[in-house]
């Protein structure tokens, strides 16, 4: 398993709030498209759009499950950040911020 129980339980002890997914952003780091992307995660590429966008209100525990594992070295935080709900937005730390810190 990809993540490590500790995660996976912290991740089913959050609160629901809306969630958007940077994978697409770690995929293209990685120099994947956005079709090997939905290859590695078994999810459909509108699926991956539209948590890129922010589109879901939750996010289920399988598509969770199943972007994490794409990427085994990074973390759930790194992968999925809180959308403001009222505003469509996101923090402003992003993997490139990070990665160029």
């Amino acid at each position: 398993m990809p993540a490590d129980c500790t995660t996976l339980k912290k991740v089913s002890r959050m609160r629901l709030m809306p969630m958007k997914t940077t994978a697409v952003e770690a995929a293209f780091a990685r120099g994947w498209s956005r079709k090997e992307l939905s290859k590695r995660t078994g999810l459909s590429r509108s699926t991956i759009h539209n948590l890129e966008t922010g589109e879901y209100d939750t996010i289920s525990g399988k598509t969770i499950h199943a972007i994490m594992a794409a990427f085994p070295d990074l973390p759930f935080e790194r992968l999925f950040v809180p959308v403001d709900s009222r505003k469509g937005n996101i923090p402003v730390t992003t993997l490139n911020d990070e990665a160029a810190a």
